[in-house]
Parts: structure tokens; C-alpha cells; sequence
């Protein structure tokens, strides 16, 4: 394949050649379509085994299937061609029915790179622009090689910002960026800081995984896993031994039980976190931030500065005793992601005020003057949720007071249940609502919050694009407002202000506002 390169900006009299990606890259997405492949060739085999048909009818079918899924891959490949100009690039696609869409490189917000693990033993990598206009890439060049595509992703970095200099200036605010293209590192994911990561990433989706297998594929078991029976045969015999050992063996059967779930959890945690946040590091360039990571599949993504809309910084009960907290990026492409714009997934509170400050959102320190929300928030919260509780209490037990649904479901505690998860749910929003704090200086609005995950946000108060006041009856009768702020990529609502004071923030931040040219970002 030609290298890949933009063209000098007196050359826009020339039309751009067309080109194709990679041929490898055929290869590399017909085998990772193989797995899709093998779910309904394995039902066909299955529906089929009872018509006696010959190995090789069965075979001749699969290899026929494969050369036409081959050769429509082939012309999807041949079909698709790009062109890079001097101030844009252009995807033309589709077999009958063609399009072709052109993006200029002003309005290109990222240039990513990512390489699952087929393209990387080839030695490719897929090529994502994004404007921030909407969710997702808006043209991705699947794939070219590795080294092209990076030369690729420079240099359309490299002539939008000679756009932008050429038009207006960005005015975007952030630490002092490296000279030239030399790259400092602002955070390194440590083996060690990743496994203990992975701790705190405790998840149970392999039982949901299962579950979900055995729901669609649950013809090819030899029983019914619906049936109550099955199960009842399947336990009598440890069920009726347990029974007769006791309460002691009851509760220690229980407690295995619960070792063993945690014990997937943990894994699961811990395999998830490796795959996907394994050598991570994040670097300060002129050009951005720089986030390289994954084990398999490997993402290099560069977010520029003034893209950076706010800072989100997490933790929780247990991680912020230990002293550990994790920062990401509220930027205009946000809705790509939520973990698309992670830049400290593990680290201390001096590493996160580190990047947060090289961004240009310092965070809070002994000296901050924080406002608490009004008093009256956590017991309205409180209130709203016992009255949605107790819907939910009422109208179950009107079913279940119907006698065909009594008849079905089994006997059991169920309303006691629910009273005492709503118990629970109230306490939970009531500690939620009443840790809720803002805190307003000169160039930013912070916000804390939360008791079993306590996050903070820091807002640029200049990029700040709407200021929103809301409030229901009770709230207009209690004199109080909710203070909802617009951020490119984000949202931050401050609750339960009285109205004269909201309004007073309402004015201090649209003239914070009226300072920043929205046009200069895209």
C-alpha cells in the first residue's frame, strides 16, 4: 500500500488519489468474525443431526457459506477507498448504494489509535477521527498500518492546529505544555498499583455471562433448566445431607458458598482490570494528553487541552481510607465513553491534583470555602424515595393478593423483604444527600458529594455553557431551586438552593461565561 501522507497546502488545485486500507486488514476482519460464525453453525449442526444428512453435504454448505461471507468481506474492503486532501480526509464507502463523507481537519477534536489483538500481530492499527459532534467515531479507517497511521494521526493534528492558529485563537487554559513534540510522563499505572486495582474492581458479570448462555443455548442442554423439578432432583441428595448435618454445617455451607462468589468476583475483577488498563500511561505533550493502555486490545488516544471540559475525581468508602482515588476527563466527545477519558484509574491525591492541574482544574485544598446545600435537601431526597418504595410495597401486594399469582409464586417473606430494601434504599439517599457541598472561587465551581462513593467535580467556570434553575412545587414552596449547570460532555447540578443565592451564582458564572468563544473549540 502507498504510505499514507497529507498533501502541501499549495496542492488543493489536485484532486487527492483514492486509496484503500491495508489488504491484511481483510484478513485480520474476516477471523474476527469467525467467533460470530460459530454460534449458528453450531445451531445447524444441532437442528440438523436428526435428518441423517451426509458429512459431506453439511461440509460443502459450511465451506460454501464461508466463501460468500469471504467474498462480500472482500467487496466491502475493495469498495472502500479514502483520500486525504490538504485541509480534509474522505471516506467513500458501499457496494451499490455509495456514499462519501468528508471531514475537514478543523473540526477533527481527537485522532485515535487502537489495536485489537489480530491487528497488532499484523502490525496494523485503526485510525478513529472524532469531532465531538456526536456518540462515537465519525470515520474510522479499519485498518493501516502502524506506523502510517500514526504518521496520519500527526500530521491532521499538525494542520488543524494550523487552522486554528490561522483563524482565531483558542484561548483554551491548561498547564505549560512540553516543547515541540516531547512527551513528559504525568502517570504510570505500576504492576503492583494494577493488581491492587483490580482488587477494588470486584464484579459478578461472569454469573450474568452464564446466565445469559444458558438462556440461549439452553436447547442444546440435556435437561430443562426452567423446570423447578430439575433443580429439586438435582440438590436432594446434598440438600437432604446438609439438612441432616445441622445449623453449624447450614452456616458454614452458607459462608463457602459466599467464599467461593467472592472468589469469582475478585477474579473477575482482576482479569477485566488487566486486560483492559494494563501499561497504563498518560503524557503531557503540546499537543494534549496522551493515554496509552490495554493488554490485548491496545488504545492510544490523545485528548487536547482545550477539549478538557471538566474533572471527575472518584473513590469510595473503602479506597478513599487507603488513600486512593481515580480522575477522568469530562471532555466534548464525553459521550463516546464512560471510561473513554479515564487519565488516573489508581493513584494518590497528590498524583490526581498533578494532572488535574496540567489540565487547568486545580483541585480543592485545606484553604477551599465549601457552601453545604440546605438542610432541608436530605429529608425531601428521603421523602421522594419512601414515597416511590412504598408505590412499589402497595402494588405488590395487590398482586400477590390476587389468588392465581398467590397460587404460582412460592410462599415467602416477600413484603417484609421489600419494606426492609426500601428501609434500606431511604438511609442510603438520606447520608447520599446530606454530604452534598459547593464551593465557588474566582475561575472554578467545585462540587463533593457522596457517602459509599464520594466524587468530586471541578468546572471551569468560562466553559460553563448554560445555567439552568429548576424547581417543582415543594420546592417552590420551601423558596429553593436546583441549580443545573450544561458542560459539553458532562452535567453538574448543584440542589437545594435558596432562590436569591442561586441567582447570585446564576449571574457570577453567565459573566464568567460571556469570556470564552465557543466557536474557537470545534
Amino acid at each position: 500500500m502507498t504510505s499514507v501522507t497529507v498533501p502541501p497546502a499549495g496542492s488543493r488545485h489536485r484532486a487527492p488519489p483514492l486509496r484503500r486500507t491495508d489488504p491484511r486488514s481483510l484478513l485480520v476482519t474476516m477471523v474476527s468474525a469467525l467467533p460470530n460464525m460459530a454460534v449458528p453453525i453450531l445451531a445447524l449442526l444441532f437442528s440438523t443431526r436428526g435428518d441423517r444428512l451426509p458429512p459431506s453435504v453439511v461440509g460443502s454448505g459450511i465451506v460454501l457459506l464461508a466463501l460468500l461471507l469471504a467474498l462480500a468481506a472482500w467487496l466491502r474492503w475493495h469498495r472502500t477507498q479514502f483520500a486525504i486532501g490538504t485541509d480534509y480526509i474522505r471516506l467513500e464507502t458501499g457496494l451499490l448504494a455509495r456514499s462519501a463523507r468528508s471531514l475537514p481537519f478543523d473540526r477533527v477534536q481527537d485522532v485515535s489509535l487502537e489495536q485489537p489483538l489480530l491487528a497488532r500481530m499484523f502490525g496494523l492499527a485503526a485510525v478513529k477521527f472524532e469531532t465531538g459532534a456526536g456518540k462515537g467515531e465519525d470515520l474510522s479507517l479499519t485498518y493501516l498500518p502502524l506506523a502510517e497511521g500514526e504518521a496520519l494521526r500527526d500530521a491532521v493534528r499538525r494542520r488543524r492546529d494550523d487552522h486554528r492558529i490561522a483563524g482565531s485563537p483558542s484561548g483554551a487554559k491548561g498547564g505549560d505544555a512540553c516543547p515541540d513534540d516531547e512527551e513528559s510522563v504525568l502517570f504510570a499505572l505500576s504492576t503492583r498499583r494494577l493488581f491492587a486495582l483490580g482488587l477494588f474492581r470486584f464484579s459478578l458479570v461472569v454469573v450474568a455471562l452464564l446466565a445469559g448462555a444458558v438462556q440461549q443455548f439452553d436447547f442444546l442442554l440435556p435437561f430443562d433448566p426452567y423446570a423447578p423439578d430439575t433443580w429439586e432432583a438435582f440438590l436432594a441428595g446434598p440438600g437432604s445431607r446438609l439438612a441432616a448435618a445441622g445449623a453449624g454445617a447450614q452456616t458454614l455451607g452458607a459462608l463457602l458458598g459466599a467464599g467461593v462468589l467472592l472468589l469469582i468476583g475478585i477474579a473477575t475483577g482482576m482479569v477485566r482490570t488487566v486486560l483492559t488498563e494494563w501499561g497504563f500511561t498518560l503524557t503531557r505533550s503540546r499537543q494534549g494528553f496522551r493515554r496509552r493502555r490495554g493488554l490485548l486490545h491496545v488504545t492510544d488516544v490523545v485528548m487536547p487541552v482545550h477539549r478538557v471540559q471538566a474533572v471527575l475525581v472518584t473513590t469510595g468508602i473503602v479506597r478513599a481510607r487507603l488513600g486512593w482515588y481515580g480522575a477522568k476527563f469530562v471532555s466534548l466527545a464525553g459521550d463516546a465513553g464512560a471510561g473513554d477519558h479515564v487519565v488516573v484509574p489508581l493513584g494518590r491525591w497528590a498524583e490526581v491534583g498533578l494532572v488535574a492541574a496540567a489540565a487547568g482544574f486545580p483541585l480543592p485544598d485545606a484553604g477551599t470555602m465549601w457552601t453545604r446545600v440546605s438542610p432541608l435537601h436530605p429529608p425531601l431526597q428521603a421523602l421522594a424515595t419512601a414515597g416511590r418504595w412504598a408505590v412499589l410495597v402497595l402494588g405488590a401486594s395487590a398482586v400477590l393478593s390476587i389468588a392465581p399469582v398467590a397460587a404460582t409464586v412460592p410462599a415467602g417473606p416477600w413484603i417484609p423483604a421489600l419494606i426492609a430494601l426500601a428501609v434500606l434504599r431511604t438511609a442510603w439517599v438520606w447520608l447520599e444527600a446530606r454530604r452534598q457541598e459547593w464551593s465557588l472561587d474566582a475561575t472554578h465551581l467545585r462540587k463533593r458529594g457522596g457517602w459509599l462513593s464520594p466524587r468530586l467535580q471541578v468546572a471551569d467556570r468560562e466553559r460553563i455553557q448554560s445555567v439552568t434553575l429548576r424547581r417543582g412545587p415543594l420546592l417552590g414552596a420551601l423558596g429553593l431551586v436546583d441549580v443545573h449547570l450544561g458542560i459539553a460532555g458532562g452535567r453538574l447540578m448543584i440542589p437545594a438552593l435558596p432562590l436569591p443565592q442561586a441567582r447570585r451564582l446564576r449571574h457570577a458564572l453567565l459573566d464568567s461565561m460571556r469570556k470564552r468563544d465557543f466557536s474557537a473549540l470545534v
